[in-house]
């Protein structure tokens, strides 16, 4: 704070002397705290760690640093100086009237008192001047992005346009805001500062004025946070609501745990869209006016103080993410059960219906009562498709000169289990799920280890950020689930695409269906196996290409819950890293899948070419046209794997992803314009 003027003086004398009152039960320390602080010392908020207790002991301390008036150099009642428009700003040396080099040297050292110290979680400017206390936020906030700032006295230049850029979020502590209740302002325009507004109050006290109730205004100061366009008053929300209203929390949660679970297992047989639909409103609307009548946490949307706008985005995310994990798996199974039965002849007799997200048709259920929905629907699709009991003692496969394709097909689909297959297709899916996601916590932890700070919810009250941290933790979990089936698959692809690169050997009677009636003899799979391994490859992967794109469209909505437009989020290079190493996952297992689909196409090129010649020196016209057309589709498909990367579902996702990134930094320009 300002340390040439009295009253600012006054003030930090204050502030201090309060925090050290509310951080130190023990009186004595307290007194300790206060005389540690008037002697230049950190006052410890509690007490001070002593040598064998320094990795236990709490290090909150408040520390000091101060300025002076007329940190831009203008005396007060001088003239400003004509200049010329094209004249360019100064720059700031450390000469002259000026001292915003000062501010500048005041950042760094408290960085780096930071460092030494611990994190910094609140900065108090303290002055009477409102251009000293702006050009202190100019110069800190970008140093101390996640701290948060307050001050006293509210100003309509606050919410100026160039202003606001640095005011935002500021807390502000002021006896009146910039106007009164209605029945006191009347058709009175706002006011420019507390001190207007404490002038008109008390004026009209003095002359006797009824419209006025200057009582209610003599208790203590009140609290806002600078928003967009307002200053959001932080001390007219309800301290606690009443007794019953402290269980709708845990009622919406038992609702919930018991529609998933085995009571909403009717479902099952109806309209589930409805009900979820109905159910995800309730649920939605009782969180939003919980929210907004009995937490410390405002509801705004735009004013950009508000963490719901973002938790509800996180909420959509999650249950987006959620859905189209199970469109992905259900997809790759019915997928599956189409090939095996084009390619293998083996139908799908697990089940004989086809099933959609909105409705599921009747099941025939053992006993008098069928399995919990959500026992049922991990029984059905969070593991492999319903194999065969594996060998308990598998030993290798796939050793000799020519593969089975049938043989690679069920360890592919985790019907058959060797030795000496990729550990992944060993393992059940909700296993490797299971360490993908532990590795990914660990990569977060370790972040934290090596000092990248994580972020800060920029919440009040235990309420805002316990429900932060639930929501958050349930939009990463189910994100990364969203992530983790999109590189599985992939994978699973790369390895299907390599084993399929070498000479296999399909079934005969999916050999007989394209071989030309006219010739006799046993059909030769060699002829057309390079064709068939290229044709399964682009179908197997084709959903696998559109599951790559998921997670993309769940970060986007990830980064958006994290805009400036809701409320004072900062994004710390611990969560760049986390979204660098999400999409370098999926953008890795998408890249692999394609090349090596691509060298089966090349191989099936070069073999069919070779056998075409081999063919027309034999004089066998009708194979001869035969392979043609399947060389020219060899060279033409373009699905699946093979499609061209304008139509690469990757190339889709990662201009989704730039676009979004794009579409928040051009909204929050906007924002901060207030066009």
């Amino acid at each position: 704070g300002q340390w040439d003027t009295a009253y600012s003086r006054a003030l930090r004398d204050l502030l201090r002397d309060k925090l050290c009152q509310a951080g130190n039960a023990d009186q004595g320390a307290a007194a300790r705290c206060r005389e540690d602080a008037a002697a230049g010392n950190d006052a410890w908020l509690e007490p001070a760690p002593t040598d064998d207790k320094k990795k236990s002991a709490p290090t909150m301390r408040v520390l000091e640093e101060n300025y002076t008036r007329g940190l831009d150099g203008k005396l007060p009642g001088q003239k400003e100086v004509d200049k010329k428009s094209d004249e360019k700003p100064a720059v700031e040396r450390p000469e002259g009237d000026g001292q915003i080099d000062y501010l500048r040297r005041l950042a760094w050292k408290l960085k780096e008192r930071e460092n030494v110290v611990g994190r910094i979680g609140a900065i108090g400017v303290l002055g009477n001047d409102y251009y000293d206390k702006l050009l202190v936020l100019k110069a800190l906030r970008p140093t101390f992005p996640d701290t948060v700032f307050f001050s006293t006295d509210a100003h309509a230049a606050m919410l100026d346009r160039d202003d606001n850029k640095h005011t935002r979020n500021l807390v502000v502590a002021a006896g009146y805001g910039l106007s009164l209740d209605q029945p006191e302002q009347k058709d009175i325009a706002p006011f420019r500062d507390t001190y207007q507004t404490s002038a008109f109050v008390a004026t009209r006290a003095a002359i006797g004025g009824n419209s006025v109730n200057y009582k209610k205004h003599r208790g203590d100061a009140r609290l806002f946070e600078v928003g967009r366009s307002e200053l959001v008053p932080l001390d007219t929300l309800r301290d606690h609501a009443p007794g019953w209203q402290h269980i709708i929390g845990p009622l919406i949660l038992a609702a919930m745990v018991w529609l998933i679970s085995g009571a909403a297992g009717f479902t099952q047989r109806g309209q589930r869209c409805t009900w979820i639909l109905v159910l995800s409103g309730t649920l939605l609307l009782s969180l939003l006016h919980y929210a907004t009548q009995y937490t410390d946490e405002p509801m705004y949307w735009l004013q950009g103080v508000s963490i719901w706008p973002s938790e509800i985005i996180r909420l959509i995310a999650m249950a987006l993410a959620l859905f189209l994990f199970w469109h992905g798996v259900n997809k790759m199974r019915l997928v599956r059960a189409q090939l095996d039965e084009t390619f293998f002849g083996r139908p799908d007799n697990r089940r004989e219906r086809r099933e959609t997200f909105c409705r599921k048709p009747k099941m025939e259920v053992s006993g008098p009562r069928s399995k919990p929905a959500l026992a049922h629907w991990l029984s059905n699709h969070a593991g492999r498709a319903a194999p065969p009991e594996p060998l308990r003692d598998p030993g290798p496969c796939l050793n000799g000169t020519e593969q089975n394709a049938m043989e690679i097909w069920d360890i592919y689909n985790g019907a058959q289990i060797c030795s000496n297959s990729p550990k992944f297709l060993r393992y059940p899916f909700w296993i490797n799920g299971l360490i993908f996601v532990v590795a990914y916590f660990f990569l977060a932890w370790t972040l934290k280890w090596l000092d990248l700070l994580p972020p800060i919810t920029p919440a009040r009250g235990a309420a805002a950020i316990y429900a932060d941290r639930i929501i958050l933790l349930g939009a990463i979990l189910a994100q990364l689930s969203l992530l983790f089936l999109a590189m599985y698959e992939g994978f699973r692809a790369v390895w299907l695409a390599r084993k399929l690169q070498g000479p296999t050997r399909w079934p005969d009677p999916v050999i007989a269906r394209f071989w030309p009636r006219g010739v006799a003899g046993k059909p030769d799979h060699r002829l057309f196996d390079p064709w068939l391994d290229m044709r399964f490859i682009a179908l197997a992967t084709a959903p696998v290409q559109r599951i790559i794109f998921y997670p993309f469209l769940v970060m986007s909505l990830m980064i958006l819950a994290r805009s400036t437009l809701f409320d004072r989020w900062y994004t710390p290079p611990f969560l760049i890293v986390i979204l660098g190493v999400s999409i370098a996952l999926v953008v890795i297992a998408a890249l692999r899948m394609r090349n090596s689909a691509e060298k089966v196409r090349q191989n099936s090129i070069e073999i069919l070419s070779t056998q075409i010649m081999e063919l027309k020196a034999r004089g066998a016209e009708e194979l001869v046209q035969q392979l043609e057309t399947m060389l020219i589709q060899a060279r033409e498909i373009n699905i699946g794997a093979f499609a061209p990367l304008s139509q690469q579902p990757l190339l889709k996702a990662i201009l989704t992803l730039v676009g979004s990134l794009s579409g928040i930094a051009l909204l929050e320009t906007v924002n901060h314009m207030k066009l």
